[in-house]
C-alpha cells in the first residue's frame, strides 16, 4: 500500500484544521521520511532533480512522417519537431490582463513539425499529423483553434493524416501551397 493510500485520512485531517494541501503533503512527507529513517540524510540527485529522458522524443508515427518529410525537403528548409506555440507566435497587446489571457490558451501547445527558412530561419508552415486521437471532440477544438492562431498570424498550417507510409508526392502535395 502506498504512502498516499496510509496516510489519506492524516491528510484529510490536516486540510480539515486548515492546512493547505501543499502543506499537508510536506507533513505526510515528512512522518514518512521519519519513519524510514532517512530525515536528516541528504537527498540524492535523482530525488532532487528526478528528471529522464523520454523514451521517445518523438512517437513511430511521427518519426515515420519525419524521416519522409526529410527526403522530400532534401535540405531546402529546416524541419524542427514539437515547437511550443509561444515560440513562434506571440501576442501583440498593450493591456497586460489581455496579454496573460491569450499567452495562457497558447501555453502547453505545440506543433508536430514546423518549416523554416534555411537562413532567416523564420517560420514557413507548421504541420500536423494528425492520428485517431484527432478524432476526438476536444482534439478537433483544440485543433480549430490552433488553425485560428496560424491564420492570425499568418503562418501556413497544415493537417496530414497519419499512415503506415508516405508517398513523395502526397507529401508534396500538402506542403506545396
Amino acid at each position: 500500500m502506498t504512502s498516499e493510500n496510509k496516510f489519506g485520512m492524516l491528510r484529510k485531517l490536516l486540510r480539515a484544521i486548515g492546512l493547505s494541501q501543499q502543506s499537508a503533503d510536506d507533513v505526510v512527507d515528512f512522518i514518512v521520511d521519519l519513519l524510514a529513517g532517512e530525515r536528516g540524510e541528504s537527498k540524492s540527485q535523482a530525488e532532487i532533480y528526478p528528471y529522464r529522458p523520454r523514451d521517445h522524443f518523438l512517437s513511430p508515427a511521427e518519426l515515420n512522417f519525419y524521416k519522409a518529410l526529410q527526403s522530400v525537403i532534401n535540405g531546402k528548409v529546416i524541419i524542427n519537431c514539437k515547437v511550443n506555440l509561444s515560440d513562434i507566435i506571440w501576442v501583440k497587446s498593450n493591456d497586460q490582463s489581455i496579454y496573460r489571457v491569450y499567452t495562457n490558451k497558447i501555453d502547453r501547445k505545440h506543433v508536430d513539425f514546423l518549416l523554416c527558412d534555411p537562413v532567416s530561419l523564420q517560420p514557413i508552415m507548421a504541420l500536423e499529423l494528425d492520428d485517431k486521437s484527432h478524432q476526438r471532440k476536444d482534439r478537433q477544438e483544440r485543433d480549430a483553434f490552433v488553425d485560428e492562431v496560424f491564420k492570425a498570424a499568418g503562418i501556413g498550417l497544415v493537417h496530414v493524416p497519419a499512415r503506415r507510409a508516405y508517398q513523395t508526392e502526397e507529401i508534396l502535395a500538402h506542403i506545396k501551397p
